[in-house]
């Protein structure tokens, strides 16, 4: 029996209307942890908007004097220079890595660790010293990441604080103080 004829003889047996000869579609795919990535995106915000909404509507940061509200941008990725012509600090969210692990043996049950680098930029500036503004910074961050743990909103079921780094950059014109949170995520989908 040639190899065409083996694959007919099973595909026969089978039955015409047998579930393995249908055409796999969108709505019904092959690989049920393609159908969950799928369905966790299109179903809930993306985790990096949550983060950056939720550091953007609970920042309280002040001036080097205490009273004076300091403005502060906050974005996708990349630092921007040309921002601290309008703005006092700067705050960029991007993603450092994911990971998904399933909870049960079906996999109907995932849940999504992903660690965010949170990066806040200060320079010197008339009221403003650089070193001070990003203590503050690094401090209201916190705040905001461990007062919003348990609740972050959207898709996010937890959130934390996992690292911290300062680091400048004193050669530029104007120096940069620079202070990175590393944050991890979990969010959970359901099948």
């Amino acid at each position: 029996m040639g190899e065409w004829n083996r694959f007919h003889a099973v595909a026969t047996s089978l039955g015409p209307n047998h579930d393995r000869w249908r055409v796999r579609t969108p709505t019904r795919m092959a690989n049920p942890i393609h159908k969950l990535m799928v369905l966790g995106r299109m179903s809930a915000e993306d985790p990096k908007t949550t983060l950056m909404n939720l550091i953007k509507n609970n920042i309280s940061l002040t001036k080097d004097d205490g009273v004076t509200a300091a403005t502060v941008h906050v974005s996708q990725e990349w630092f921007n220079s040309k921002l601290f012509k309008d703005y006092d600090t700067q705050i960029t969210i991007g993603l450092a890595e994911g990971s998904m692990e399933k909870l049960n043996i079906g996999g109907s049950k995932v849940r999504y660790a992903d660690y965010y680098h949170v990066v806040g930029w200060c320079i010197d500036k008339s009221g403003i010293t650089g070193k001070e503004i990003r203590y503050k910074l690094r401090r209201e961050i916190e705040r905001i990441i461990r007062a919003n743990r348990k609740s972050p909103g959207g898709a996010l079921a937890f959130v934390d604080v996992r690292a911290v780094r300062e680091s400048q950059d004193e050669n530029a014109r104007p120096p940069y103080w620079m202070v990175d949170v590393t944050v991890i995520t979990y969010r959970y989908v359901t099948a």
